[in-house]
């Protein structure tokens, strides 16, 4: 059984065409689809409903109170291993799936390679007023704990071992106050398992609006430039030989990283904060004068 995991959330004008990606899927594996709605206030609930009343493969959760993608991600997560399914893919509400042999591909790769935990492919992306393919076609299998930080995974593409969510301390994930699970997520797999890379299109990441990693909003790319280092950290506590990062030069480039958004944004001010949180020595080499 494969589960495909959809958090959504306000996704009125993106959902149905999600859903339809996944329920298009010529696969040979028995299939279930778990939704959890984070208390959309749109029409988000109606259409998903509408969907799971017709068919019995859709385990729809509709969540009293919002819980934000974290917590709703991590509760998906919890059904889906107590269904024992065997695989998971991932698939946000706003996105879909453009390939419908997608699965198919995926779960025959990885009945050809069971040594890998994971596998990805590539992703295009769609903006109000243009569609961007993804171009890249050699992308790095088997060991890539190496790269991971540099390693582009496009989280709608990704199947993985159900198996590995026992790798992850979800109660932390929580407590740490990570913004989403994917990232640390597949930082923590790639030090057990090899990941694998199909070079097929299967995949449309939605952009151009507002979401936890897609937002005009200053404040909030400069959060998640900062949850990104509040992971990093975890991460490097985690695998220290991995990762030997000292942890000021963790903090010294993500806070140079929330200053280039905020001067972007010509907000001195949130600049010099962000700047004030660097060494003065890496300062000085990024020739940055507060």
């Amino acid at each position: 059984m494969i589960a495909v995991c959809i958090a959504t959330y306000n996704h009125e004008s993106f959902i149905a065409q999600c859903i339809e990606s996944v329920l298009s899927q010529l696969c040979d594996e028995p299939m279930r689809i778990y939704i959890g709605d984070d208390a959309s206030m749109d029409g988000t609930a109606d259409i998903c409903e509408q969907y799971a009343a017709t068919d019995e493969r859709i385990v729809y959760v509709r969540r009293d109170k919002n819980m934000g993608l974290t917590n709703n991600t991590i509760d998906l997560y919890y059904r889906i291993m107590a269904d024992n399914c065997e695989y998971i893919a991932m698939l946000d509400g706003d996105d879909y799936w453009c390939d419908d042999h997608k699965l198919y591909k995926q779960l025959n790769y990885m009945h050809d390679h069971p040594e890998y935990g994971l596998v990805h492919t590539c992703i295009d992306l769609l903006y109000p007023h243009k569609y961007i393919a993804d171009k890249r076609e050699s992308v790095k299998e088997g060991d890539v704990s190496g790269i991971i930080s540099n390693y582009s995974i496009g989280n709608c593409s990704v199947v993985f071992k159900t198996e590995l969510l026992n790798l992850i301390d979800f109660v932390e994930f929580q407590q740490q106050g990570f913004m989403s699970v994917d990232y640390i997520m597949y930082l923590i797999f790639s030090c057990h398992t090899q990941f694998g890379f199909l070079s097929d299109h299967t995949a449309v990441w939605r952009r151009g609006h507002d979401s936890v990693s897609n937002t005009n909003d200053m404040e909030k790319q400069i959060r998640y430039v900062h949850n990104s280092l509040a992971m990093w950290k975890y991460a490097a506590k985690l695998y220290p030989q991995r990762w030997p990062a000292d942890e000021k030069d963790l903090e010294n480039y993500f806070h140079f990283r929330a200053f280039t958004i905020a001067f972007k944004y010509g907000d001195r001010k949130r600049a010099l904060q962000e700047a004030n949180l660097m060494g003065e020595g890496y300062r000085k080499k990024q020739k940055l004068k507060i």
